[in-house]
């Protein structure tokens, strides 16, 4: 008979605390809160308090095979509500999954195999967060086998970010991804193993972007000091990264770069586009994060596990964190100014239960020339303080005893 668990209520509710093997999951809820408080100049955003961003939403894994996953988002950024993840995952053969629905394209190690609310850092670098292309409807094709160090996807989606529909054709992106794994760098980690190492390559590639906004620069805080010329035709996009971890370090190095065609419509009704120069964007970061205190770092899950008392204060996780960025947007043009900045981020983390979080950013921007708002200042800022509120984080890889659900029925 099915029975709801709660691991923080076990001694009441003589529900067993999670097992290494207990991998089958019905119905898991899973919900996000990330609270801010953020000092930045006047012209980039106000300081004060905001809500980041607030999901909710539920996961199934009712045999080892099979995951699907159902997530809205309220963000600061937004209106209103908007789906974030929708999608469905099947490998009942050896190492092969097919994922169909809406998710996150497998570009950047920090964007793929990390999830929000438990990363060094509370947002991307600027090279990720220009040059990812973000979520799709699509359909993906994953090889991660037990016994070979390597890991692979290919993918097929609609190349926008729309949950609805494609982008006003009917052609297809294209993305791949090849990585060599090993230790804590696999999917399948457990955090015991000391070592990890994750090293590779992916490419993109969108045939058909029709009079769009280009690639544009964003610091953490969202604003955008670098607005893109409109590009029509193929944007295509390669990114390498390295990540490795030993005993209560970890270290990433990600880099990618973008071309983007563009082209104007003909001096007469049905006449060939005219082509104008690509826009070329490209960027790199590099960051390290030394866990002082807590369980290690294993990508997507959280530091400190279930335990018998997950909601105890008594041993929290501690780790700081420091990463240097560069992105370099709108090269090539004759026609377009280019832009681009440098960063340096420190940040401090407290894992303080197997839910709750506090995380202080600071981050410094050099601008290559001046944001439209204020065209003569180069320099910028962003103090940040985040409260993190995670319930069941979604699993990107098996369900085991560093992933299994605080609260679920199964």
């Amino acid at each position: 008979m099915k029975k709801v668990s709660l691991v923080a209520l076990a001694v009441v509710t003589c529900s067993s605390v999670a097992r290494a093997d207990d991998t089958h999951v019905y119905v898991a809820p899973t919900a996000l809160m990330q609270l801010d408080f953020q000092a930045l100049p006047q012209e980039e955003a106000d300081t004060g308090f905001s809500l980041q961003r607030f999901r909710l939403g539920a996961y199934s894994q009712p045999v080892d095979w099979i995951l699907a996953l159902a997530q809205i988002q309220f963000d600061s950024s937004a209106d209103g509500p908007s789906v974030l993840d929708a999608y469905a995952r099947l490998g009942p053969w050896k190492g092969f999954r097919v994922t169909a629905g809406y998710f996150r394209s497998p570009l950047f190690v920090s964007a793929r195999n990390e999830l929000d609310g438990m990363t060094p850092f509370p947002e991307l670098s600027l090279p990720a967060k220009a040059l990812w292309p973000g979520r799709d409807l699509a359909l993906e094709l994953h090889y991660a086998p037990d016994r070979l160090p390597i890991e692979a996807f290919a993918r097929f989606g609609n190349g926008n970010t729309s949950p609805a529909m494609n982008d006003l054709n009917n052609a297809f992106a294209f993305t791949g991804r090849v990585d060599a794994t090993m230790g804590r760098g696999r999917i399948d980690a457990t955090g015991a193993e000391t070592f990890g190492l994750r090293v590779g390559a992916s490419a993109f590639v969108d045939q058909n972007t029709y009079d769009e906004a280009g690639i544009g620069g964003t610091t953490a805080a969202g604003f955008q000091f670098y607005r893109p010329p409109t590009v029509s035709g193929a944007r295509r996009v390669v990114e390498g990264h390295a990540l490795a971890y030993a005993g209560p370090m970890r270290a990433l190095v990600e880099f990618g770069e973008a071309m983007e065609d563009r082209s104007v419509p003909g001096a007469s009704l049905g006449a060939p586009r005219v082509a104008l120069d690509p826009s070329s964007s490209r960027g790199i970061s590099g960051e390290i994060a030394w866990m002082i205190t807590g369980e290690h770092r294993v990508p997507s899950v959280w530091p400190v596990r279930a335990a018998k008392s997950p909601f105890s204060f008594d041993h929290p996780a501690i780790e700081i964190a420091a990463r240097v960025d560069r992105v370099d947007l709108g090269r090539g043009m004759r026609d377009y100014a280019p832009g681009g900045a440098t960063g340096a981020s420190l940040a401090a983390n407290a894992y303080l239960n197997a839910m709750f979080a506090l995380t202080v950013a600071g981050y410094y921007y050099r601008y290559d020339t001046g944001p439209i708002e204020e065209p003569t200042r180069l320099d910028s800022y962003l103090v940040q303080a985040r409260l993190v509120i995670y319930l069941n984080p979604p699993p990107l890889g098996p369900i085991n005893l560093a992933r299994a659900p605080l609260l679920s029925l199964h």
